[in-house]
């Protein structure tokens, strides 16, 4: 399943496009349907969202996520219950569970951190036997009611805010716990978590952007070829020739040349070969991603179509490469795995964007030879999971540029180019593209010093954790992927780093503050660790190797370690903070209106700043150039 959000003419509201995996138009459509009508009962209720409803259509939101996604739910805990049988083989959730509660990771644990006094490992003892229950309860259940599952991922959400699993897992040794178990219980609890996020996380938004009360759901249908339509000839594709394309040594690749191991592989395939490739180019079906992108390819001149086509798994090596080459739109991950009964639509077929996949793939078959050619041994591959818990972005923009991260700039030497949209293209991206330098804003923390509940009601601190880059550039075609993206974390603080609100000193109303209001900068040194900022005030952040710096408003807490680039943050005055919240741009970041563990997207204005906003203080971030001594300017 794929999916992209399209903002329809106006930004009055949003077009989600769904697809799947198609052999032919008729084949999935009862699953199309089904998701379509789950969406479209879920962003029905949110056009009714106000704050006196927030709740109860949250929870109601909730219970459609879970009904509409149940046999996921149940696959993913690897259940008994479960209809797919994918994977089927693999342990109960709960029993890999209970081999962690009986591991010595209580033992392991450094007893002298903060997070981990006796009464913390008591309560984290307590809530993985809770937790162990609910799942055998599941399990033990003839039938499992929506009510139990609803309250099984109520109780994971609240069991994975509360207890450290990634530390607890993370300070076992491999005679402790099978490390690929640790790996899988962690996914799936993390995994399962993300439905409740996903609740919260749309009412908050649907109740802040008008857009995400008036959806429509579509579908898109592009299948590999018209229901009935004649079939793939039967053409015989010989191993050995097929071989033949590629070269090594300045020679055609022949089975006899490749190494004993490989060599083997190729002896055992060769009389299933083309069979093989019958049955694929029979079977072989578009992926759900590469529909969307035709379809978006096809549309009017007054559709904006987006940039970023997600699945419910990562991208496959062929969609990643496809559209990758094809330039238009990006993907956000691939996990690297060839499909084999993967195919481009009917409409695609002997078009110069398949020549220039064919280009592309072989270049990178005769890199792949190259290696293989010197090993003495099939090589061990470890393959990543298949499916990732996305960032759940705040952003219109979440890249300044598609990516070709996984595409590198020799094995795209010689691909012929494809169309690019121009500059004044509207899918183009206007942001950020004046400058050809990249500035860093690395590990810059803000929490907010007013409790939230989290979980079971226990206060917190909000820190939200800045660790990337904020990129202006757009000259490159290889632009990281990750440029432009900050991580955001709720953290639990130690007493060192964190502010109670009483702590905080209010020196508005000082002369100093009057005078800082014209622009004046404070640089920072290595003296100055901790500062309690004035409105209108700018600092100019040039860390120090070795030290944290930590700075505060009445509501805002903000720590810099030394792993950061050269930027400067400004507490804005009360007229400056209005007119940037007037303006509704999409480079202020509202803290309020972020989920604890979730990434989100810093998105700069036309003149380069990004902002924080909590209440109706705002906190203006730039990036500073490495050559730039005189920052006075700011």
């Amino acid at each position: 399943m794929a999916v992209c959000v399209e903002e329809t003419s106006g930004g009055q509201g949003c077009q989600i496009s769904i697809a799947i995996n198609k052999r032919t138009r008729a084949s999935g459509g009862e699953v199309l349907n089904k998701v379509q009508r789950g969406f479209q009962q879920i962003f029905g209720r949110l056009r009714n969202i106000s704050s006196d409803t927030k709740v109860a259509i949250e929870e109601a939101v909730f219970n459609d996520i879970i009904a509409l996604c149940r046999e996921k739910i149940l696959g993913r805990l690897r259940s008994k219950k479960s209809k797919t049988s994918y994977k089927s083989h693999r342990r109960f959730a709960g029993l890999v569970l209970q081999d962690f509660i009986g591991s010595p990771w209580q033992d392991r644990l450094d007893k002298s951190s903060p997070q981990m006094t006796t009464s913390h490992v008591q309560e984290y003892q307590r809530r993985l036997e809770t937790l162990r229950k609910e799942l055998d309860k599941i399990e033990a259940a003839d039938v499992i009611k929506h009510e139990d599952l609803l309250k099984l991922v109520e109780h994971i959400a609240q069991f994975m805010e509360v207890v450290p699993l990634a530390m607890l897992l993370g300070v076992l040794k491999k005679q402790d716990m099978n490390p690929d178990a640790k790996d899988r219980l962690l996914n799936c609890l993390s995994k399962i978590a993300r439905y409740r996020e996903c609740a919260r996380f749309l009412c908050r938004r649907a109740q802040n952007m008008p857009m995400l009360r008036n959806v429509n759901v579509q579908q898109v249908q592009i299948a590999a070829r018209s229901e009935g339509g004649p079939l793939p000839p039967e053409t015989a594709v010989d191993l050995e020739q097929s071989l033949s394309r590629f070269q090594y040594g300045g020679l055609p690749v022949q089975i006899s040349a490749l190494p004993e191991w490989l060599r083997k592989i190729a002896v055992s395939s060769q009389e299933s070969f083309p069979e093989r490739v019958r049955d694929i180019l029979k079977n072989s079906k578009v992926h759900a991603e590469v529909q969307l992108m035709v379809h978006y390819n096809h549309v009017s001149d007054g559709v904006v179509p987006p940039r970023i086509l997600a699945a419910s798994k990562d991208a496959c090596s062929l969609c990643h490469s496809l559209i990758k080459l094809h330039g238009r739109f990006d993907v956000p991950k691939s996990h690297g795995k060839l499909y084999s009964s993967w195919c481009l639509p009917a409409a695609y077929q002997e078009s110069p964007l398949q020549r220039s996949l064919n280009v592309f793939l072989e270049k990178q078959i005769s890199a792949t030879l190259e290696r293989l050619m010197t090993l003495p041994k099939r090589p061990i591959l470890m393959c990543s999971n298949e499916s990732s818990i996305f960032p759940i972005s705040v952003s219109a923009s979440t890249l300044a540029n598609p990516s070709s991260s996984l595409i590198s700039n020799d094995l795209r030497s010689g691909v012929p180019a494809l169309a690019r949209p121009s500059e004044d293209d509207a899918t183009g991206s206007k942001v950020d593209q004046k400058s050809n330098e990249t500035e860093s804003i690395k590990n810059f923390h803000v929490e907010d010093t007013e409790p939230h509940n989290v979980g079971d009601g226990a206060d917190d601190k909000r820190d939200v954790a800045a660790d990337a880059s904020v990129d202006g550039s757009a000259s490159e075609s290889t632009h990281d992927a990750r440029n432009g993206v900050a991580n955001v974390d709720q953290v639990k603080t130690t007493d060192e780093a964190s502010f109670a609100s009483n702590d905080i000193a209010n020196d508005t109303g000082s002369d100093d503050a009057e005078a800082s209001i014209d622009g004046s900068v404070a640089s920072v040194s290595q003296t100055l660790s901790d500062e309690t900022l004035r409105p209108g005030q700018t600092i100019a952040v040039e860390p120090v190797p070795g030290s944290t710096s930590y700075f505060r408003t009445n509501r805002l807490n903000m720590s810099i370690d030394d792993s950061s680039g050269r930027f400067s943050f400004r507490w804005l005055s009360e007229p400056e903070a209005e007119a940037v919240l007037r303006a509704n741009t999409n480079a202020v970041l509202d803290i309020k209106m972020i989920s604890p563990g979730v990434d989100v997207t810093l998105t700069k204005d036309a003149k380069g700043h990004t902002y924080f906003s909590y209440g109706g203080e705002v906190i203006m971030i730039r990036a500073l150039e490495t050559q730039d001594s005189s920052i006075a300017h700011t």
